[in-house]
């Protein structure tokens, strides 16, 4: 697998169709591809007859309910429940790496506290009745896994709109929502009764670093990018109404796991960072 944002810029829209072009499917085609065709009037089809047969495969037009995700399907696109209520996506997608031996149990346990601030976002911010909607997978071949969650919310420049007149109208909304204690000034509960940290996509971010993954995040026609080679803005050829998250994760690279949230916290917030923790 590549490090490359040409995956994003393989979808075009004809009329009322949102059309991918790839010719090699990946978990964040199928994400779009199931959101589209589940929850907006347009139709959602694949331009090449060999991923429209494995699209198909992976069940995008009909994603499955996380409960019936194992180690031996866990590459069918899935519609996410509340973390809050029914936690079984992280378990169902840490089991991947557990049950593989990828990484070490110290970085899955982050990697699941990590996974569940994701989802948790989904639900806290966009503001959208309808659950998102995942597909993770794993190539034997392939040192990483991908993971990408993509929703029809309000995305991620609606929802950090307030803060967002403090910065140049050129900003990328989605490089900022990876700014540590962003989401904080908005003063808002989030889904479970508690003020958002803002530290959900910070860590995330963080995480990635450590990993040697990748991280993509978009919302409209603007994207932020963060793989090895460093972090870039780009713009898409597309506007997305919601957002999409895609995390590349290295399964040979364990991370620095003991106290990783308390470090990666007092390096933004110094010695008051036990007020948080």
């Amino acid at each position: 697998m590549e490090f490359s944002s040409k995956d994003l810029k393989e979808f075009k829209i004809d009329k009322d169709n949102f059309i991918c072009t790839t010719s090699f499917v990946k978990p964040i085609h199928i994400v779009m591809m199931s959101a589209v065709h589940n929850y907006t009037d347009r139709e959602a089809s694949f331009s090449n007859d060999e991923s429209s047969k494995y699209a198909n495969n992976m069940r995008y037009k009909n994603p499955l309910e996380i409960d019936t995700i194992d180690g031996l399907n866990h590459s069918k696109a899935i519609k996410l429940k509340d973390t809050f209520e029914l936690d079984t996506q992280v378990t169902k997608i840490i089991n991947i790496f557990n049950n593989n031996n990828y990484l070490d149990p110290e970085t899955n346990d982050v990697l699941s506290i990590i996974l569940a601030e994701i989802f948790q976002n989904f639900y806290a911010h966009a503001h959208y009745k309808k659950p998102p909607i995942c597909c993770v997978q794993d190539w034997p071949t392939s040192k990483f896994i991908e993971i990408a969650i993509a929703d029809r919310g309000i995305g991620i420049d609606e929802s950090l709109k307030d803060i967002l007149t403090d910065y140049p109208n050129d900003t990328n909304p989605c490089r900022i929502a990876c700014i540590s204690g962003v989401s904080c000034s908005l003063d808002k509960e989030s889904c479970i009764g508690t003020k958002h940290s803002g530290y959900g996509l910070y860590f995330t971010k963080r995480f990635i670093e450590e990993n040697k993954g990748g991280l993509y995040l978009f919302a409209k026609d603007q994207c932020y990018v963060n793989i090895p080679k460093g972090e870039f803005d780009t713009k898409l050829p597309y506007k997305w109404n919601g957002t999409v998250i895609r995390l590349i994760i290295n399964k040979n690279i364990c991370v620095p796991s003991e106290n990783f949230f308390r470090t990666v916290a007092k390096e933004q917030e110094g010695d008051d960072y036990d007020e948080f923790f």
